[in-house]
């Protein structure tokens, strides 16, 4: 007696894995693994290793948007406020409430590439999403300040001292900019 024994199996390059597959719950945390990484290497001021390993994050979960959102900041510390303003938008495609991202975008808009208005209407969304926000408050008052709407940026930055009496930078502001 003759017994035939099939055994089925894949490998990695005949599986046609579509990029629209939502990652599997490996890939899910492979890529927590990655951002964890990542940020180690972006606290050690190494922006573009934490890029590249926020990068691979992303690819094994497209849908992560703290890794578009760290991603960004990479890109931003690296000179490419364009680029970081791209994460951003995903990060908050992602995460409509993602506050922080808003900020940050209101800072690539802001400092990286002097469109104050559009700068001020991410520290508006990042303020109505966390009313406390009092380093979006100083920065808008920043940005108002550029666009000549001095009574707007000392409100805005006397409402980041009321949040915070202890922020120095929103006191420096108020001070250094003369109506």
């Amino acid at each position: 007696v003759l017994a035939i024994i099939s055994i089925t199996f894949t490998l990695p390059s005949l599986v046609n894995k579509s990029s629209s597959d939502p990652p599997t719950d490996k890939d899910i945390l492979k890529a927590i693994e990655k951002v964890d990484e990542a940020s180690k290497l972006y606290v050690e001021d190494n922006a573009d290793g934490a890029k590249k390993l926020y990068s691979e994050a992303i690819k094994l979960n497209p849908k992560n948007a703290d890794a578009y959102y760290y991603r960004g900041l990479s890109y931003y510390d690296l000179g490419n406020p364009n680029l970081a303003i791209d994460d951003y938008d995903k990060a908050i495609q992602l995460n409509p409430k993602f506050e922080v991202a808003y900020y940050h975008r209101g800072i690539a808009y802001s400092e990286g590439l002097k469109k104050y208005k559009r700068a001020i209407i991410n520290y508006d969304e990042a303020i109505q999403l966390s009313k406390k926000f009092w380093q979006a408050y100083n920065k808008r008052g920043c940005a108002n300040y550029k666009l000549g709407q001095y009574e707007r940026a000392i409100q805005d930055f006397d409402k980041a001292i009321e949040l915070y009496p202890n922020y120095v930078k929103a006191y420096n502001n108020r001070e250094s900019y003369p109506l």
